[in-house]
């Protein structure tokens, strides 16, 4: 196949070497050097198709731990990536790098690396980084136990969630056994929960707005919160304990 190719390609140049060449030598001569000529140009063709062609993609090498565990509310510093070539070295300052990582929302998000060689040959990878609040291990469905003003109030079920937006705050579902109390959150500080003065707008049962505070701590079983809670337009504070069991 390389021959009929050669061929292809040189016989004109041939055909034209014999019309213009002048005929000055004798047959031998000329013969010789048109032999010396088809040579040349055979070993030339022959070394064009010894020329393969790179088809190998460079290797990218990400930098650092993957999956990649982010806090969230701190800034994201990508450890990066390498790149390596098997005919042009070393390509890592060629990686276009791109980050779709919100630090400020929790969620799973992606860092992309694409790289290209000389020959066009392309690759690319890609960091999975998962934004967390680092009190989600508090995550999880308790059994609650709560008792105002030194007598017994309710037993119930809630679920607390890792805030989606604020590190080391926690959400409760129903907070104080009040319908349609999802939204009073807590901060947690080591092993210390502070529950901020908070309105809760249209709960229970007569839709009513209330304000709780307290503060709490952690224990080995799940929780222990010491609230206040009254109506918004009273003066007068229920003292409030909370237990919680996580299941």
């Amino acid at each position: 196949m390389l021959l009929y190719r050669a061929a292809f390609f040189f016989t004109p140049f041939l055909i034209f070497l014999n019309i213009f060449t002048p005929q000055k030598n004798s047959n031998m001569e000329n013969l010789t050097q048109k032999s010396l000529m088809l040579i040349t140009i055979l070993c030339i063709a022959m070394c064009f198709g010894c020329i393969k062609k790179d088809t190998t993609e460079p290797v990218i090498t990400i930098k650092g731990d993957n999956p990649y565990n982010q806090q969230l509310n701190s800034a994201f510093y990508d450890p990066g990536a390498t790149a390596s070539d098997n005919k042009d070295g070393d390509l890592s300052s060629q990686i276009n790098t791109n980050s779709s990582v919100n630090f400020n929302v929790r969620g799973t998000y992606f860092v992309n690396y694409s790289v290209e060689d000389a020959a066009g040959n392309s690759n690319n990878a890609a960091r999975r980084v998962n934004v967390v609040n680092e009190v989600e291990n508090l995550e999880g469905t308790y059994s609650v136990t709560d008792s105002c003003n030194g007598s017994f109030y309710a037993n119930y079920q809630q679920t607390i969630t890792a805030d989606s937006y604020k590190n080391k705050r926690i959400v409760f579902s129903k907070f104080a056994n009040f319908y349609n109390n999802t939204q009073i959150y807590a901060d947690i500080v080591d092993d210390d929960i502070y529950i901020p003065n908070q309105l809760a707008f249209n709960i229970g049962v007569q839709l009513e707005t209330h304000i709780f505070e307290g503060q709490g701590k952690i224990t080995s079983t799940g929780m222990i919160i010491n609230y206040k809670e009254r109506l918004s337009n009273a003066q007068t504070w229920n003292n409030c304990v909370t237990h919680l069991v996580k299941q």
